[in-house]
């Protein structure tokens, strides 16, 4: 719809990314803001927008915390604005190991769509089950006796 009407394209990724193909070869697509937890399986504390070069330059920026071109700019310097999260970023590298180590977002997508078609398919009191025994064994089937 956006190429159609020869619009610019952000997207909210913060639910998804980690979860969906996204593609970033779509001219329409200039930028895309995410977190480190949700389906990246991080910690909150650290968000990200991953951005088109010729998009900052021509963003019109109207707030000081959230402007993108000094953010890109003080990046480019190996600097940041403000102290970050560290631990919430070590976490993070270690999320995309994890999902690299898994075989991507496919891979992890999989396992999560065959949980939730076990909940819909259970009880209410194995789903609760099969969910405590996933946080706790990260298990990749589900199977009920």
């Amino acid at each position: 719809m956006c190429r159609e009407r020869g619009l610019r394209l952000l997207v909210d990724g913060v639910s998804s990314f980690g979860a969906e193909t996204i593609d970033f070869a779509d001219a329409s697509l200039d930028a895309v803001a995410a977190t480190a937890n949700k389906c990246l399986h991080g910690v909150p504390g650290a968000s990200f927008v991953l951005v088109r070069r010729a998009a900052l330059e021509q963003a019109v920026m109207r707030a000081y915390y959230l402007d993108l071109g000094r953010l890109a700019r003080l990046q480019d310097q190996r600097n940041t604005p403000f102290t970050p999260s560290v631990h919430a970023y070590y976490v993070l590298v270690e999320a995309l190991r994890e999902l690299a180590d898994e075989g991507g977002w496919r891979a992890r997508v999989s396992p999560n769509v065959a949980w939730r078609t076990c909940c819909r398919r259970s009880s209410r009191r194995w789903c609760c089950a099969l969910t405590a025994c996933r946080r706790a064994s990260r298990i990749r089937n589900c199977t009920t006796r």
